[in-house]
């Protein structure tokens, strides 16, 4: 082999090691960061029985710190499935309520708003969001719909390989 030719596939290799490993550095750090507000605002959510405040605090705010509001916010689609997660697994019904709400704005997108944007807002909020206080069959109902959505549409809205875009639908 030429050394001219040696070394261009040299610097092709390398040029292409970097690349990946600043592709899988993205996913590593969107992960991390992601999971550790995840994690952050489970530990210090109140609920409602803890904490009855006479000042309404809707859940998708309650005991969500700034840093990590602007990390989940900051996330956009890459939040999703770490978001969808937390709330299955999560055993407490106000903590599920509020990542629901953060779901739904999730999913709206960024900014601004049309009238439209707001009617599917609306419409996802009828169909998918429970009060964790409520009725536990409710909210059994309503996470299933999400699910079976979620499901069926996930993919539009979360494209893993897609790390460096706060906004992954695809119409």
């Amino acid at each position: 082999m030429k050394p001219a030719t040696k070394i261009v596939l040299i610097s092709a290799a390398a040029l292409a090691a970097v690349l990946l490993l600043t592709w899988v550095g993205g996913l590593f750090y969107w992960h991390v960061r992601i999971r550790a507000a995840i994690q952050s605002w489970e530990q210090a959510f109140p609920g409602a029985s803890s904490n009855p405040s006479t000042v309404p605090i809707h859940p998708m705010h309650r005991g969500l710190s700034r840093e990590d509001a602007t990390v989940i916010l900051e996330a956009g689609c890459r939040a999703l499935p770490h978001l969808v997660k937390a709330m299955e697994e999560s055993p407490d019904p106000e903590f599920q309520e509020g990542v629901m709400a953060r779901i739904i704005s999730c999913l709206s997108g960024p900014g601004p708003y049309t009238e439209t944007t707001f009617a599917v807002m609306k419409e996802r909020d009828i169909e998918w969001q429970f009060l964790g206080s409520g009725l536990a069959f409710e909210r059994t109902e309503k996470m299933a719909k999400f699910r079976e959505w979620w499901t069926q549409n996930g993919t539009r809205y979360h494209r893993p390989w897609k790390f460096w875009s706060a906004w992954c639908y695809v119409d």
